[in-house]
């Protein structure tokens, strides 16, 4: 089950960035605004991060304390997943909004 909603969490990445046309936005035929990423980028930083979806899903289900704890919790992880796609990208922030 909690691999499960991870895979959906990627899945959702991959058709976000599919989604074409997307005007001044990143998909599959354009670049939009962004002269420093493209389509493929976007494809890295997904699997980059993908690992830390089940962590997300897995530290919330569970968590047994209040919301303050299970954020800092979830943060750790986002600070790793982050690294982890800079580090992918070349250090181009494709999904920091979604990790």
């Amino acid at each position: 089950m909690l691999k499960k909603v991870a895979n959906f969490a990627q899945k959702a990445l991959y058709y976000e960035v599919a989604l074409t046309p997307k005007p001044g936005l990143v998909d599959r035929l354009d670049n939009g605004s962004h002269a420093d990423m493209n389509f493929y980028t976007f494809i890295e930083s997904i699997q980059a991060l993908s690992p830390f979806f089940e962590q997300y899903v897995e530290a919330g289900f569970h968590h047994d304390g209040d919301l303050p704890d299970l954020f800092h919790k979830i943060r750790k992880i986002g600070v790793q997943a982050e690294k982890q796609m800079l580090v992918a990208t070349n250090q181009i922030n494709t999904h920091k909004g979604a990790n």
